[in-house]
């Protein structure tokens, strides 16, 4: 990720494995780099929007809202807003059938789910986390992608 942010030019060949370490970020409960972490996302999120990958780049979004420093409320009303990042990811994600794009959903479900939650708003968490798992069941994934954030959706419900 260090080589995206600091190499960008050269990064763009590695895209693709680029966007696998991204993808696997929120999974690795080792990662605390977070300011790394989102100038890693931000930058590898450009490449695949300049790529033409959407999916990539709501990808990348969706995770650099799982690292970024803990949230004042006004932050977080920013990315639970109608038209906020996850809104904007959700709504463009939720029209496409492709697996992928259906993880990075769930993805930004969950988050958008647990910061309801931590805001106290619990019905609204309730149906952002359960639409999330359904996703999951639904989704062409590879079974143990979707297992793994269908998990992780089942234990934040």
């Amino acid at each position: 990720l260090r080589f995206a942010v600091d190499q960008y030019d050269d990064a763009a060949p590695a895209l693709p494995d680029l966007l696998e370490i991204v993808a696997l970020l929120p999974y690795l409960a080792m990662v605390h780099d977070g300011p790394c972490v989102t100038q890693a996302c931000d930058f590898v999120g450009s490449m695949a929007e300049d790529a033409g990958d959407d999916t990539g780049r709501w990808l990348c979004a969706v995770v650099n809202a799982h690292f970024q420093p803990s949230r004042t409320l006004g932050e977080q009303e920013e990315l639970l807003e109608a038209g906020g990042l996850l809104d904007q990811a959700c709504g463009v994600l939720r029209g496409s059938g492709d697996a992928r794009a259906q993880w990075v959903l769930a993805m930004a479900l969950r988050r958008r789910g647990v910061l309801l939650r931590d805001r106290c708003d619990y019905s609204a968490a309730l149906a952002a986390l359960h639409e999330a798992v359904d996703v999951c069941r639904k989704c062409d994934l590879k079974a143990d992608e979707a297992s793994v954030e269908r998990i992780l959706c089942l234990c934040e419900l």
